[in-house]
């Protein structure tokens, strides 16, 4: 269940666990090459298709219509960015630890336009909670 909403957890929880199984910096097929490994490890399970398309849609966490397990995996996904700024901070460390290779100004200018990306599609938000499918959303 995400949000009072029934979701099919076994694959929101595989695809959370793939969904970044491959990462280069500055690539533009990380989720898809992500879902194929997914794919591969996971051949002749009931949940690898669903697994794969999941992580497909990190790729722009934009789940279609009632899409519930897209909808669970995407707002687990971004859910520091509706965290509190204690939380946002150590992930932001941790961001900055994993780009160490990465100069300051670069890496904040990245991150600027990622949050400012994020936040004017309200991605903080539930995309439930944002459909309507849950009520209204809370005082955040």
């Amino acid at each position: 269940m995400h949000d009072g909403v029934e979701f099919d957890r076994e694959p929101v929880e595989i695809a959370a666990w793939f969904h970044d199984a491959v990462y280069e910096i500055g690539s533009s097929d990380n989720e898809e090459r992500s879902a194929a490994l997914a794919l591969s490890s996971l051949e002749n399970t009931p949940t690898a298709a669903e697994a794969a398309r999941l992580v497909r849609v990190t790729a722009d966490h934009r789940p279609v219509g009632d899409d519930v397990n897209a909808a669970a995996l995407c707002d687990a996904d971004l859910a520091v960015l509706a965290g509190t700024e204690d939380e946002y901070a150590t992930y932001a460390d941790r961001v900055r630890d994993e780009y160490r290779a990465v100069p300051d100004d670069v890496l904040n200018a990245g991150r600027a336009q990622l949050l400012t990306h994020h936040a004017r599609r309200g991605d903080a938000i539930s995309h439930l909670v944002r459909k309507g499918a849950l009520g209204e959303p809370g005082p955040r």
